[in-house]
């Protein structure tokens, strides 16, 4: 019995991974330019989300470092930027709990080329038909959902 746990706690070296799983080194300027290529061909590649930790891979720690360390708020504020040097597309998932405010879509937009695509995950606010019995729908928990389905909903304000 221990042999076999200890079997399992075993560590993979990089190329067992490789030889294993197919995974392969992330080659950035060849990525770059094969999704370059298909996006001319209307085939956009992406990723589910911009802010994986991917330093020393997509991303350059350089430009993120404040006296000589990494900082979190500039990664996440400037990433986005490096990200659509090699990606066409990305998807933006928090926008199944609320539709971005104008100012925050107007934002992201602002760190990419005009070549660049948004994958907006529809938000739950017009996907429910009839909400479920959840705390966090309130007062609207059990009633037909009036926006069912409603591509011209604006978002809901926000709080200051």
């Amino acid at each position: 019995m221990q042999r076999r746990a200890a079997k399992h706690r075993r560590c993979l070296t990089p190329r067992q991974v490789q030889r294993q799983f197919g995974f392969m080194p992330f080659d950035r300027e060849q990525m770059k330019e094969k999704v370059a290529t298909l996006a001319a061909q209307g085939v956009f590649i992406g990723t589910s989300l911009w802010r994986y930790p991917w330093l020393d891979q997509l991303y350059t720690p350089a430009r993120y470092e404040y006296r000589g360390k990494v900082t979190v708020n500039r990664f996440e504020r400037d990433c986005l930027t490096e990200y659509a040097e090699v990606f066409k597309t990305v998807g933006v998932d928090a926008t199944y709990y609320s539709l971005p405010a104008s100012s925050i879509a107007a934002r992201m937009a602002d760190r990419v080329p005009d070549d660049f695509r948004f994958g907006f995950k529809v938000t739950d606010a017009i996907m429910i038909k009839n909400y479920p019995n959840l705390p966090k729908h309130g007062v609207k928990t059990g009633r037909r959902n009036a926006d069912f389905l409603n591509s011209e909903r604006e978002p809901a304000a926000r709080a200051a």
